[in-house]
């Protein structure tokens, strides 16, 4: 009996929390590819803790991001 309510009950957690995850039908959104470009750049803001995520953070900001 046991085993039969915590298959219920994992099935219920499952199906809810996989209809929250499920889309709507955005048709009024613009495409990413619409919104992107070189004359229309885009800033990503990034949050992180001090060690060693900010020491990446300010690697790529000196040597990759050109």
């Amino acid at each position: 009996m046991r085993k039969a309510l915590t298959l219920i009950g994992t099935g219920i957690a499952a199906a809810l929390a996989l209809s929250a995850c499920g889309g709507g039908d955005n048709a009024s959104a613009p495409s990413a590819a619409a919104t992107l470009g070189p004359a229309n750049p885009t800033t990503v803001t990034v949050g992180a803790s001090p060690v060693p995520h900010a020491k990446i953070l300010e690697f790529v900001d000196q040597n990759l991001a050109k």
